[in-house]
């Protein structure tokens, strides 16, 4: 009975965890499926959660210096102070929700600006890649979609192996661009 009782605690607690990512979803006019399928792959829909080789944290495995800003340039906190998100909201679920919707709305805005079109393999990318770095990938894509995309991105793809190799062998743009839809 205890079994049953805490499997079904974690059941509402995973339900309360996709309403907030699909009211921010909403609330950003981003599709709440691919943002929940997003949480899904990176947290497991685990707020708490943290990457132990990058410190990766909470619902969409947001970079504490993609949080905080460093000498690079500004974070989420300081770019959308007005949007609510604090220093200490990283594992928050719904600040992190919402700044994984703000996030994906910037690619969205930037893709449709481009012609890329919007699905979850794109947002995908963009929150994988960053913007510019999605772009670049989308155009290699495009002149080249056999091209190894370890040779044309060999900095994720060292912080990414499962992602650019695959039995010992370089995956090619396109394989890469079909693993993340």
């Amino acid at each position: 009975m205890l079994q049953q009782q805490q499997t079904q605690s974690v059941s509402a607690n995973q339900q309360d965890i996709i309403n907030i990512i699909t009211e921010e979803a909403n609330r950003y006019g981003i599709d709440p499926q691919i943002m929940v399928t997003m949480a899904r792959n990176e947290s497991g829909l685990d707020p708490n959660i943290v990457n132990e080789s990058t410190n990766a944290t909470g619902l969409f495995q947001f970079l504490p210096s993609t949080w905080r800003g460093n000498n690079k340039g500004i974070g989420m906190v300081q770019k959308y102070s007005n949007e609510g998100l604090t220093l200490e909201g990283i594992s928050d679920p719904r600040q992190n929700a919402r700044a994984a919707a703000l996030y994906l709305r910037e690619h969205q805005n930037a893709f449709t600006n481009a012609g890329v079109p919007i699905n979850a393999a794109s947002l995908y990318m963009g929150n994988f890649l960053g913007t510019q770095g999605a772009l670049d990938f989308f155009s290699n894509l495009q002149s080249n979609p056999n091209q190894s995309a370890a040779s044309v991105f060999p900095v994720a793809a060292s912080k990414n192996e499962t992602i650019f190799y695959t039995n010992g062998r370089e995956r090619s743009l396109q394989e890469v661009y079909d693993i993340m839809g």
